[in-house]
């Protein structure tokens, strides 16, 4: 180990599209690194802390801080996700 180990959190911004029980269906907002790699991602939300989790519905805006990798399916999906903010217009 180098003593470079810290994870980096990282985040985008997002519309979401659906919800379901256990997951949700956001598209990265314009101008979101993501874009380069899916037009949409798929949350998982079972793992998180229920005050890790806004109330929501379809239309709103979210800023979703996770880790890990993002894996290349469709819809994308990532690897860990941490906090899910809902974003005030």
């Amino acid at each position: 180990m180098n003593g470079n180990d810290e994870v980096q959190i990282l985040q985008f911004v997002a519309t979401l599209l659906e919800i379901d029980e256990n997951t949700i269906l956001v598209e990265p907002a314009e101008g979101e690194d993501l874009l380069q790699s899916g037009d949409r991602v798929s949350i998982n939300t079972d793992t998180l802390d229920p005050g890790d989790v806004p109330e929501m519905e379809g239309g709103d805006t979210l800023r979703i801080f996770y880790t890990g990798d993002v894996m290349e399916s469709y819809p994308l999906q990532l690897e860990e996700v941490h906090i899910i903010e809902k974003v005030e217009k």
